[in-house]
């Protein structure tokens, strides 16, 4: 086939990057959109070259400083050379001298942008078409100075376009000349295709665009006093840009979101007059100064203060990276500090957060566990000597991974009832937790118990030393709270357990309360095995009933070469990403067609502990995209940016024997029946879905 051969792969390897140049400006991650918008320029044949000299210059350049394809993957090293080449290709008319102007401004915007980004970066912001303001100001300033450049003048054709705003409304007529003009195509037609790109690619995006339009026209209205004026402004385009910025891009889409982009949108126009009243001076156009100005300093801002409504992974569009945001919120909890419980077997919350002994104050986030019998005591006997508590030499574990930044072992253990109030913490052991930097503080050990020193790293479930009663402690019992400082008794700061099990039941994400009796566990390790799915290794199914009935898939397993995640793929480039962490096996993205069998696995096994005990229970909450399809699925991403909790659907999977679980789905209106039989020697042996929404009855068997 053609789309295999050597040379259109080579083909391929320049037009991608430019057609993701092309949709880049406009937040858009397809090349297929690129492509369409690519075509569109051509309405303007002068600019569209102009432009494509520019992306080549780049690219060219980039070879020859050695700079990393990966950099270029990143849309902003391209669309800034790409719109200040447009920029010239808007006002100039393209020969050998104005070629020549085109590269040099293309490297010269090339070298800005890994400037910019490098100082940028430290903050966490992106620098947008920041670069392309800059040298495009240069470049109309330079131009003064050349007397070889010619001005472009616009086709003829163009006037036709006037005919067709006619037949418009104003307000639709001048919002497509807005759209337009980002391209520099300040026509309705153009306008009306980029309008039907971004409806196609984003529902959010299409709303954000109209209402930044229509409310930054009404601002300019309400300040200058002319409405025709308001919805002829060239500048107007910055408003769409900025609305579409904060309201779904940078932010997550919600009604709070909405309302910053309306705020966003009046700052915007301000910056537009202003910048209009400097630059006519030296007759430079605005470009995008407003649009950049305004989202930098909303980003830039709110991530100082740590708003948590920022976005910390763009996805294709904002409908996308809203449903990752709910599905990472709702079923890791990610914005809390996460741990393990100290122990395994049953224990007794004896103190919870915000207690009425000791847990007050700035140590208020903090838990303390004892041991007790089917009773309800913590001891044997009569409880006068440390040895009758049940909690009392049983081995604590390491709740995180981590290096020992503190660890005391000397304090002698306490008589009961006759706490040590000097030594308040008794022998203490403090970890610095991977990755997040939390320090986790376990107290009260028994003396000389510790397994550990300070300065060794220690494994999540490694032995620590065993349970004590020294310090502030009336009884043998563990005392565990996070901190964000290394200090012995620091600040408490809330978090939960990663995951524990209560009664039959296995819980995730949430912190005990007081009076309950929580079990750590160990994990299953035939089971972990069951579930370690190797690189390369191939899965293959037969479905067995529904509509791909007879039918072979095979999944293989492959990694992510920047991230390290681990995904199947199958025969139709579907993936779905896994991944093993803190004792249990979970799926957490999916990327591909609706009738994929790999869809049908997130929904059959979203998320297992790798404990095997029949009559287990848990439950999760499943992302937009895997629980719906088509216009369903469509309608929902759109309204959840203004009611998020509304598309939350809850479901709840169990083991019903060795190997089999089994999984109820409640949608509102039906409840979708899973299954799943796990191999008795590796993998999955079976998987089947029973829905009418999904319209199948799916099940397919390991071949």
């Amino acid at each position: 086939m053609i789309f295999q051969s050597p040379l259109f792969k080579r083909f391929w390897l320049f037009v991608h990057p430019l057609f993701s140049a092309y949709s880049n400006i406009l937040f858009m991650q397809s090349a297929r959109v690129g492509a369409v918008l690519f075509a569109l320029g051509f309405l303007q044949p002068n600019v569209a070259l102009s432009g494509l000299i520019a992306v080549l210059t780049v690219l060219v350049f980039a070879r020859l400083i050695e700079m990393s394809p990966n950099y270029l993957e990143q849309g902003y090293y391209l669309y800034n050379p790409l719109l200040v080449g447009m920029s010239i290709g808007f006002l100039f008319q393209l020969g050998p001298i104005t070629g020549f102007f085109i590269i040099t401004a293309a490297i010269l915007t090339l070298l800005v942008t890994i400037a910019l980004q490098t100082l940028f970066a430290a903050r966490g912001v992106p620098i947008l078409s920041l670069p392309f303001a800059i040298i495009s100001s240069v470049v109309y300033l330079a131009a003064y100075q050349y007397g070889n450049l010619f001005i472009y003048e616009l086709p003829h054709f163009s006037f036709s376009y006037q005919t067709l705003e006619i037949l418009l409304p104003l307000w639709v007529a001048g919002f497509f000349k807005a759209l337009g003009t980002i391209l520099f195509l300040p026509n309705v037609v153009a306008g009306g295709v980029i309008f039907l790109m971004l409806l196609i690619v984003s529902r959010i995006m299409g709303l954000l665009a109209v209402s930044g339009y229509c409310w930054g026209a009404f601002v300019h209205s309400m300040l200058g006093g002319s409405l025709h004026q308001a919805l002829n402004d060239p500048y107007a385009f910055n408003t769409i840009l900025v609305s579409i910025a904060v309201g779904g891009v940078f932010f997550i889409p919600s009604i709070r979101s909405y309302t910053l982009s309306l705020i966003a949108v009046a700052i915007t126009i301000l910056t537009i007059h202003a910048a209009e009243v400097f630059l006519t001076v030296f007759k430079i156009p605005v470009f995008t100064l407003p649009f950049n100005i305004t989202v930098i300093c909303f980003l830039f801002s709110l991530k100082q203060i740590g708003y948590s409504y920022c976005v910390k992974v763009i996805k294709k569009n904002p409908e996308r990276t809203l449903g990752h945001y709910l599905s990472t919120r709702h079923r890791f909890q990610t914005e809390q500090i996460r741990i393990n419980p100290p122990f395994v077997g049953k224990w007794f919350v004896y103190q919870g957060f915000d207690d009425v002994w000791t847990h007050k104050g700035v140590w208020r986030y903090a838990l303390d566990f004892i041991v007790h019998d089917k009773e309800g005591n913590s001891y044997k006997n009569r409880g006068t000597n440390l040895e009758d508590y049940y909690a009392f030499n049983r081995p604590v574990i390491a709740p995180v991974s981590g290096y020992v930044v503190e660890a005391i072992n000397h304090i002698h253990d306490n008589p009961i009832d006759q706490p040590n109030s000097i030594d308040n913490w008794g022998n203490t052991v403090i970890i610095q937790q991977d990755l997040t930097g939390i320090y986790v503080s376990l107290s009260h050990f028994a003396k000389s118990s510790l397994k550990c020193k300070k300065g060794d790293y220690v494994e999540l479930g490694q032995v620590l030393g065993l349970c004590g009663n020294s310090g502030y402690s009336a009884q043998p019992h563990i005392h565990l709270q996070a901190q964000t400082s290394p200090v012995l008794g620091a600040a408490t700061s809330p978090f939960i357990f990663t995951t524990y099990q209560h009664n039959s039941q296995m819980i995730f994400y949430q912190t005990p309360k007081k009076e309950q009796e929580i079990s750590g566990f160990f994990i299953d390790k035939l089971l972990d095995r069951h579930l370690s799915f190797t690189l390369d290794e191939t899965l293959v199914f037969e479905c067995i009933a529904g509509r791909q009935k007879g039918q072979r898939c095979s999944w293989t397993v492959c990694m992510e070469p920047i991230s390290g995640q681990f995904y199947f793929v199958d025969e139709d480039g579907n993936t779905l990403l896994f991944a093993k962490a803190a004792g249990f096996f979970y799926c957490y993205d999916y990327h591909g067609k609706d009738d994929s069998l790999l869809r049908l696995m997130f929904l059959t096994l979203p998320r297992m502990p790798l404990v095997r005990q029949d009559g287990l229970s848990w439950q999760d909450s499943l992302p937009l995209n895997i629980l719906h399809s088509g216009i369903s699925r469509a309608w929902g991403q759109f309204m959840a940016s203004f009611y998020h909790a509304g598309f939350i659907h809850v479901g709840c999977w169990g083991f019903k024997g060795k190997n089999r679980i089994e999984g109820y789905i409640d949608t509102g209106k039906e409840t979708i029946k899973t299954a799943l039989d796990l191999d008795e020697h590796k993998g999955i042996q079976r998987l089947s879905v029973d829905s009418t929404i999904l319209q199948r009855v799916e099940n397919a068997i390991s071949k």
